[in-house]
């Protein structure tokens, strides 16, 4: 996997690395990479974002690695823009919240896939709106 780093004002390539893992760990991964992208930075900016990496790492939104995983398959099938693609995500947010009930961006999700069902005419509006009421409901408490 490549990680960059770029500019987006002016597009200026500013870091750049290769990252060869085996994904067993998926949290482990992302804070290494968030750590060494951390520390490529200026004296000035790192302890910035070191920061905000302690931030991420301390909100508790899952720690059951397969229900993440199933959510990452989601958030990109649900992008997808066809109705078949978000009935994937659909499934894999459901596969996700069994995993981990708690887990709140899973409901958020799904709620996103009832709602983009109705916009294409698979579920009435009504039912589509009140099951993603329902799930962000859920998400909040």
């Amino acid at each position: 996997m490549a990680v960059q780093v770029i500019n987006a004002v002016n597009e200026e390539h500013l870091w750049a690395s290769t990252y060869d893992r085996n994904l067993d760990d998926i949290f482990e991964i992302q804070t290494d990479i968030a750590t060494k992208v951390a520390d490529s930075f200026s004296s000035n900016l790192a302890p910035l974002m070191h920061k905000q990496i302690r931030e991420f790492q301390d909100r508790e939104e899952t720690n059951d690695v397969t229900a993440y995983t199933y959510f990452l398959r989601a958030r990109h099938l649900l992008h997808g823009e066809s109705e078949s693609s978000v009935k994937q995500a659909l499934e894999f947010f459901n596969k996700a919240i069994e995993e981990d009930p708690a887990f709140a961006r899973a409901y958020v999700g799904r709620a996103e896939c009832y709602l983009s069902l109705t916009m294409f005419a698979s579920i009435p509006f009504v039912a589509g709106s009140k099951k993603g009421e329902a799930d962000v409901r859920k998400a909040l408490a």
